[in-house]
């Protein structure tokens, strides 16, 4: 049997990686791909992603115990993915991860062959969906669109740009295709200009 491949999703706060990655869940049942929950420690009900709430001296413990593969923190919450992940690779099954691009180089050194899917939208898309969804103020917005700019020029081997500007079901079905079909689908650089 051969191996699963990690799919590490990133793209600044807002870009819909979330949303992506709950329209893929319903999509690809029964299908081989694991889509794993994170453990943040931020409260449960804090709103966007499906995660794991863990409190900080948790997380800590879990920490040096060495159970996550993947870890790291982000203005102010720390953020985890269980060593599962390996098992789940291991045994053939696609396993996707909401990863964070400043971590991109710690997760590459451990999982050199993950397919990085960087999901992106314009400026004005990304302030639009973080003043909707209410979590952040117009100063941390822009804060948050500033760090995006740092990442203009994001490179990583095996990367996949996704446009996210679209419609749910065109950004969505492409997401799906990807996580589900790799390699064997026909795997431009760019997705949907």
């Amino acid at each position: 049997m051969s191996k699963g491949k990690l799919f590490y999703v990133v793209g600044p706060s807002g870009a819909g990686k979330d949303t992506l990655i709950s329209y893929a869940k319903k999509k690809t049942g029964g299908k081989k791909t694991i889509f794993v929950r994170r453990y943040i420690t931020r409260p449960e009900d804090a709103g966007g992603e499906d995660h794991i709430s863990i409190k900080p001296e948790d997380f800590k413990k879990k920490l040096s115990q060495s159970f996550f593969a993947l870890w790291w923190e982000s203005h102010s919450n720390f953020y985890g993915i269980s060593r599962e992940i390996d098992d789940w690779i291991e045994a053939g099954y696609h396993t996707v991860v909401n990863g964070s691009r400043g971590y991109l180089q710690k997760a590459l050194a451990i999982y050199p062959d993950m397919i990085t899917i960087l999901v992106e939208v314009s400026e004005t898309v990304l302030k639009e969906r973080l003043r909707n969804r209410g979590r952040e103020t117009d100063s941390e917005i822009e804060q948050r669109i500033i760090r995006s700019r740092m990442f203009d020029n994001f490179a990583a081997p095996n990367l996949i740009r996704l446009k996210n500007d679209h419609a749910l079901t065109i950004s969505g079905d492409r997401f799906v295709d990807i996580i589900t079909n790799y390699p064997s689908h026909n795997r431009p650089t760019v997705l949907h200009e």
